[in-house]
């Protein structure tokens, strides 16, 4: 399984996945097919993976990856 290059990092694959996984507990339209036997995990983490699913990292977060040179310093700061 390949990381997309926005997500970045498996970690953060996990935590947008288990969030979906809220979403779609709670009611939310699976944005990706899927079999009826699927489980709600499976369904989140093909969303995250085929990039259904929108996030924005917050300021400091973003602080904290340059500062530790886990990317590159935005232009928007």
């Amino acid at each position: 399984m390949e990381i997309p290059e926005d997500v970045g990092s498996k970690f953060r694959l996990i935590v947008l996945a288990g969030q979906r996984v809220a979403q779609l507990q709670r009611g939310a339209k699976a944005r990706v097919e899927f079999e009826n036997n699927s489980k709600l995990t499976e369904v989140a983490l093909q969303e995250v993976l085929e990039g259904e699913v929108d996030f924005h990292l917050r300021a400091d977060a973003i602080r904290i990856q340059e500062s530790l040179g886990l990317s590159e310093p935005s232009s928007e700061s």
